[in-house]
């Protein structure tokens, strides 16, 4: 009895033994390994532009708009200004290659020359134009680090003129004043990037910001706005 006893509790041993070595073939480590963290590719991010601006304005024409005792047309004559223009932004990409932003732009003031048939009236003015934009943007991302990305939207441009006027009628009459405009017009840009960290990239990028009406004089109207910049751009998440 105590011979089949012993053989039974053997058996059992090697049972046992041989049911661990198949677990543990199976299950290698009892420690499980830790898994890789995910890919953060959402989140805020922010940059700035910098180079050169047109502000594109069309003349302006109206009849009637000082009259001196006599029916006077003026005219605004104005040229395409260029200068200095930069544009900072602020961004959150949902995921890798699409995010919506905010940002303002501010441009050169431009110059216009005013004058009337009959030549009854001279003067001269600025105008002062800055824009505040919100586009959506979608980017491709090269496994060379290039980025080409696309941004649309609207944007709300503001502009201001400043006009001084010199009636030669007599009396002479000496008139300054300030006309305000704005409004909401598309705005596109696009742009080619190179991503020298996992989370930054320089940027060279074009943006066209659409005009409204085509009378300097109107309230409504608004002039084209172009951007040619470079820029640099820095993600709080990774890029790759």
């Amino acid at each position: 009895m105590k011979t089949i006893y012993k053989i039974y509790v053997s058996l059992v041993a090697v049972l046992s033994l041989l049911c661990s070595g198949v677990a543990l073939a199976a299950y290698p480590s009892a420690t499980p390994t830790p898994l890789a963290a995910p890919e953060k590719t959402m989140g805020v991010y922010l940059g700035g532009q910098l180079g050169r601006g047109t502000i594109r304005t069309d003349n302006g024409h109206a009849n009637d708009v000082f009259r001196d005792g006599s029916n006077v047309s003026s005219f605004i004559r104005t040229s395409d200004e260029s200068g200095v223009t930069s544009r900072f932004f602020l961004g959150f990409a949902f995921f890798k290659f699409f995010g919506i932003e905010a940002g303002g732009s501010l441009y050169e003031n431009g110059n216009m020359r005013v004058t009337s048939i009959p030549n009854v009236i001279n003067g001269s003015g600025l105008i002062k134009v800055y824009s505040v934009d919100v586009m959506g943007k979608v980017s491709y991302h090269f496994h060379n680090k290039l980025v080409v990305f696309g941004k649309g939207g609207v944007a709300y441009v503001n502009m201001e003129k400043y006009l001084n006027f010199l009636s030669i009628h007599s009396p002479p009459v000496f008139r300054r004043f300030k006309k305000p405009q704005a409004g909401y017009v598309p705005k596109f840009e696009i742009g080619l990037g190179y991503q020298f960290l996992h989370n930054a990239q320089f940027f060279v990028a074009y943006s066209h910001t659409a005009s409204r009406g085509n009378n300097l004089y109107t309230r409504s109207y608004l002039p084209a706005l172009n951007q040619a910049t470079v820029g640099i751009e820095y993600n709080f998440f990774d890029m790759a």
